[in-house]
């Protein structure tokens, strides 16, 4: 078995080796990790502030700190952030949750070559690329590592419940370990329900922490409870078909609710969503003695928070999403490995026959895919290819022109993202930044001040537009806007700097040095306050 276990580990990590290429993305890397002014450099008071408050929306404070202790490493090792200790996070927590998969089939009572083949159906997955390539998705890795670690050690109810704990620590969607352990756990019912209500309790207090660390980014289409059947009927026939034929794959599928209900008018093409899927169950029940029951419960107690039954604000993008599949590839590996006596008879003289079977089917596929996230610009540009329709696509595509100063190719994406989504808050405030590094002062202050109508508590938004009038002399209207900023983020050391930057332009010194020594008490060692200070702790002239 440990042999078995060691070559699976082996051939997971060797698929999954070019993801330790990959670049930072502008997707979401630079927000949490790589422009983070917590780790710029990482000192100790930024563990205090992610043990203590919601970061970016979102309290997972395991995660941050696991992301800590990387740039730690990182700047020992090299003096800056570097993504190849982070993209080799991600390949190392895949691999962990690859060797969990294979723990569980062979609890299940397969032997090793069925629980290889089962960890093998999980790890080499293409499903699995978005998560294992995409250093933002850390969390999700993390998550499924502890709750799957916490499956593992039921029923030694301290070490179970603590390690579920630090999975809804590092993200919330480890919510679905729950009832995932309820099918999984082997005791009688009589036995662990008190461990059950427990970790309800601890969900339900994670739940409302996350509702009150929410931005206020709401589904913009309101939903019937109907419509909302629907779209979850529609977004698990997308991952049936995406778990049988992986080919599409990309990041924005762009299975918005709008476009899942105007499909609902084609009577035909409305009902091949539950045709599909009603198909792949009768087929999946052919074995349901073999397989088990609670496989595809499993499966589908993994992607129920996703589902859109429960409106969530990515839906806006897509409302579904490769790595929501991850936990959800459990189902199918354990049903895999369950048939590991039809295979072996099947496989008697060629033993190899089925992990080749696997080689064939996917892993071409997996390495294909991590080459689409080696890079922002392959990324979209594949995104594009899959789903032309993309804002988001076109959005971060601007976002890598501006940032390379081709103008009019940034201004170009814009205007298609804008064209497709006229709402998305970030695309017409980057088109705003764009527009005002072109020269076009007053169209870019337009911008910024539109991106502010649609989602006022931008803080990127906000900043630019003070940044913009500070520069044009509307001193101000800059003071009423820094005004508004620290109100709307008072938790936010750059906020406070601008803040302190507009009191020295207006004269008033005393407020300056008050919001410059706010912004050090938030974020001790924030290089632009400091700068504001200067080295004496007085005010620079």
């Amino acid at each position: 078995m440990r042999r078995a276990l060691f070559w699976t580990l082996l051939i997971v990590l060797a698929v999954h080796a070019r993801s330790l290429g990959g670049a930072a993305l502008v997707y979401d890397d630079g927000a949490h990790v790589f422009n983070n002014p917590l780790f710029l450099p990482p000192g100790w008071h930024a563990l205090e502030r992610v043990w203590s408050a919601p970061f970016e929306g979102l309290f997972a404070p395991v995660a941050y700190t696991l992301w800590w202790l990387l740039a730690k490493l990182s700047y020992l090792l090299f003096g800056e952030l570097r993504p190849v200790l982070f993209h080799g996070a991600n390949w190392l927590l895949h691999a962990g949750v690859s060797a969990c998969v294979f723990q569980l089939c062979a609890r299940r009572g397969a032997g090793p070559l069925g629980a290889a083949l089962g960890a093998l159906c999980f790890g080499l997955h293409p499903l699995c690329v978005e998560s294992v390539a995409w250093i933002s998705e850390l969390r999700g890795l993390l998550a499924a590592l502890l709750g799957l670690l916490a499956i593992l050690s039921l029923p030694r109810v301290w070490l179970a419940t603590l390690l579920f704990a630090l999975a809804l620590l590092s993200k919330p969607a480890a919510v679905a370990v729950l009832p995932m352990a309820w099918l999984l756990d082997p005791r009688a019912w009589r036995e662990k329900w008190r461990l059950h209500v427990g970790w309800s309790v601890m969900v339900l207090a994670l739940v409302w922490i996350s509702t009150q660390a929410q931005s206020g980014e709401a589904l913009r289409v309101a939903t019937t409870p109907a419509e909302r059947v629907w779209i979850a009927i529609d977004a698990l026939a997308s991952y049936t078909r995406a778990w049988l034929m992986p080919v599409d794959l990309c990041v924005d599928a762009g299975r918005s609710p709008q476009l899942v209900l105007a499909e609902r008018s084609w009577l035909f093409r409305g009902a091949m969503p539950g045709l599909f899927l009603g198909l792949l169950l009768v087929v999946w029940g052919l074995w349901w003695r073999r397989c088990g029951a609670r496989d595809p419960l499993l499966s589908l107690c993994a992607l129920a928070p996703v589902l859109g039954l429960i409106p969530f604000a990515f839906q806006n993008t897509s409302t579904v999403a490769d790595r929501y599949a991850y936990l959800a590839l459990l189902g199918p590996a354990l049903s895999v490995a369950r048939w590991q006596g039809t295979l072996r008879r099947a496989a008697r003289h060629v033993p190899a026959g089925v992990f080749a079977l696997c080689a064939l089917l996917w892993v071409p596929l997996s390495v294909r895919q991590q080459g689409f996230w080696a890079s922002d610009t392959a990324l979209f540009e594949r995104a594009l290819a899959v789903n032309p329709r993309s804002a988001v696509a076109h959005s971060n595509l601007g976002l890598v022109a501006l940032r390379e100063g081709r103008l009019a190719d940034a201004r170009a994406q814009y205007e298609q993202a804008l064209a497709l989504r006229p709402e998305d808050a970030r695309a017409r405030a980057n088109l705003g930044l764009c527009l005002f590094q072109s020269g076009q002062v007053q169209a870019g202050l337009s911008e910024l001040r539109a991106a502010l109508a649609l989602a006022p508590d931008y803080l990127r938004a906000r900043a630019n537009l003070v940044r913009g009038l500070m520069q044009t002399g509307e001193t101000a209207g800059a003071r009423e806007q820094a005004e508004e900023l620290v109100q709307r983020h008072p938790d936010s050391a750059e906020a406070w700097t601008l803040h302190g930057q507009v009191a020295v332009a207006a004269g008033d010194r005393a407020q300056a040095r008050a919001s410059a020594l706010r912004a050090l008490e938030l974020l001790p060692g924030y290089a632009p306050a400091r700068a504001l200070l200067g080295e004496n702790g007085e005010l620079v002239r």
